[in-house]
């Protein structure tokens, strides 16, 4: 990992000292901490200043956490492992954990999918009875946008017309390529997401109140992602894409939210009091393409 790495995600301040301060609260001195995917080990520089005996595991290198460690003067109270968590077993750590801390959510389901999976292989693993998860709960919000800018098709047949003029600039055709680029999407046609995780939003109109669609409680065993979502429409408008909200919250306290956006395969004219039923299938994964699976429209007046 390159050191400009963790200095950007330390520049985005506000879900890491918000995080500070529920470890500040929670942990005692004497108790058992895994740091799932430390990173750099700021967490678990924070829990082992509060008294806890950490145990940080991180695929990476860990050295630059360790000089950090030293730096701030905890380094007897933590143990780095570089390892992956997916292949460690309960024997691997020592005793079960009174704290776990869990590997880091994007804001991006399609990506987070296999870290909420993670998490609770992690739990049943490591978590000592009576435990806790930070977080202990996280919850997925989606709300119907419209915005322009975020037309996939226009953005695809745009894209299209450049591979196409290769051919004729390189006498070759391109078709294979125009699949790839296809799958997963250009990172530049998704707005920029702030520093307290909200994106940009230049020209987007909500079209109804953003409305929960997944739960995950600590201790409550994995609940797979559903296969659709529906959203209630409460604006007319085209529907174009889909702005998702990826809430972590410790007990009451909701210490970080994300967004991400998905893309309509094709725009969608919506009215006031519809519902919209999208596919979360292998080709919303891969691609960020959202189809539609079920749209109920309103009942029309008799002339």
């Amino acid at each position: 990992m390159s050191p400009h790495e963790p200095l950007e995600m330390l520049r985005h301040a506000d879900a890491p000292l918000a995080l500070r301060r529920i470890l500040e609260r929670v942990v005692k001195p004497g108790m058992r901490v895994l740091d799932a995917g430390c990173g750099i080990g700021v967490t678990a520089l924070w829990a082992a200043r509060a008294g806890a005996n950490v145990v940080a595991v991180d695929l990476g290198q860990t050295q630059l956490a360790r000089r950090l460690a030293e730096a701030n003067r905890v380094a007897d109270r933590v143990r780095w492992v570089r390892g992956d968590l997916a292949r460690l077993q309960r024997d691997d750590l020592g005793a079960p954990f009174d704290l776990v801390i869990a590997p880091r959510c994007d804001g991006d389901l399609r990506r987070d999918e296999s870290t909420l999976r993670l998490t609770a292989q992690l739990l049943e693993r490591f978590l000592a009875p009576g435990g806790r998860a930070l977080p202990d709960r996280i919850t997925s919000r989606a709300c119907a946008v419209d915005w322009p800018e975020q037309d996939l098709p226009t953005r695809l047949r745009g894209l299209r017309s450049e591979v196409e003029a290769l051919r004729g600039r390189y006498g070759l055709v391109f078709e294979p390529l125009l699949e790839d680029l296809g799958r997963p999407p250009d990172p530049s046609w998704l707005p920029a997401q702030g520093p307290d995780g909200r994106l940009a939003r230049d020209g987007a109109r909500l079209l109804g109140r953003p409305a929960e669609f997944y739960r995950l409680d600590a201790g409550r065993g994995l609940e797979p992602l559903p296969k659709s979502l529906t959203l209630p429409i409460a604006s007319p408008g085209t529907l174009t894409g889909v702005l998702f909200t990826l809430s972590l919250a410790f007990g009451d306290d909701v210490f970080a939210e994300r967004e991400s956006l998905g893309w309509m395969a094709e725009p969608l004219r919506v009215e006031p009091g519809e519902r919209v039923s999208l596919a979360l299938d292998a080709r919303w994964r891969e691609t960020n393409s959202l189809g539609l699976a079920l749209h109920e429209r309103t009942p029309q007046p008799p002339p």
